[in-house]
């Protein structure tokens, strides 16, 4: 920006005549980026990660750099980003009023919808302990087959099973408070999906204390069922922005984890 200052006539400004002639109010920080004209391909974000986590932002968006010939990856990279990004913060600082709405009041209206955030990572949680209290008391040597059936046991117990069981209660007995934290409307649908929720967890639970083949069958229909919920949460984000905590918090991550988990952990069996 040009000014022309030909016409001040003092070298030093006057420090009473500040005040005066204040024309701007208090200032913002802003923070961008240097842009590159040509073709940016790569790293078309801000170089910063504050806006993220920091204080309530001034810019809307990520300031990116905008390619002359219009590249797929430059012109795109940064809504991705931004939406998956800010994804898991949303969900866990947010509770849904309305199918697409959040309100920051945690005493009266989060805490039930946090209970969404917090139940799936509590269930890996005490699957982890409980693996770690097994080991601990195991005889000496500890074999791998040991270790291994150990860890499938309580995946299965924990992050099947008792989530399973826990969706299930949900949605067949508070339909409309589990709706509400997925940013959904009260659906009849939830009677069968309750029903559904109960079978995996009711089979988790056996597969647990049996076979390899019972193991493996249970997590080829639970992979099925999570994986279609996983996606759907991704479209729900995509297409309705949809940040509620049931369907973008640690839900959407545990979704494609736990199978994934397991699949791995029946490989190694095999071996």
């Amino acid at each position: 920006m040009w000014i022309d200052f030909a016409d001040n006539k003092k070298l030093v400004a006057n420090t009473a005549g500040g005040a005066r002639n204040d024309f701007f109010g208090g200032a913002a920080t802003v923070h961008l980026s240097g842009v590159d004209e040509r073709h940016p391909e790569l790293d078309t974000d801000a170089q910063g990660c504050r806006f993220v986590i920091g204080a309530p932002p001034v810019l809307a968006h990520v300031p990116g750099s905008l390619a002359e010939r219009r590249h797929p990856l430059a012109t795109s990279q940064g809504y991705i980003s931004q939406v998956f990004g800010h994804a898991l913060l949303r969900s866990l600082l947010r509770a849904p009023t309305t199918q697409s709405q959040c309100v920051l009041d945690f005493p009266r209206t989060c805490s039930k919808p946090r209970v969404v955030s917090i139940v799936p990572v509590l269930s890996w949680v005490a699957a982890v302990a409980a693996v770690a209290i097994a080991l601990a008391r195991a005889v000496r040597p500890v074999t791998r087959s040991f270790i291994l059936d150990r860890l499938l046991r309580y995946i299965f117990i924990f992050p099947v099973g008792l989530m399973a069981l826990w969706a299930a209660l949900g949605h067949l007995a508070v339909p409309a408070e589990v709706a509400k934290a997925i940013g959904w409307q009260t659906s009849p649908f939830q009677f069968e999906v309750g029903f559904a929720n109960l079978g995996i967890g009711v089979t988790g639970l056996y597969a647990a204390f049996r076979s390899f083949e019972a193991r493996l069958a249970t997590n080829l229909v639970l992979a099925c069922f999570l994986f279609g919920a996983g996606i759907g949460h991704i479209r729900e984000i995509a297409v309705a922005g949809n940040f509620a905590p049931g369907n973008a918090g640690p839900i959407l991550f545990t979704d494609f984890l736990t199978p994934i988990v397991i699949f791995v952990l029946l490989w190694f069996v095999r071996r």
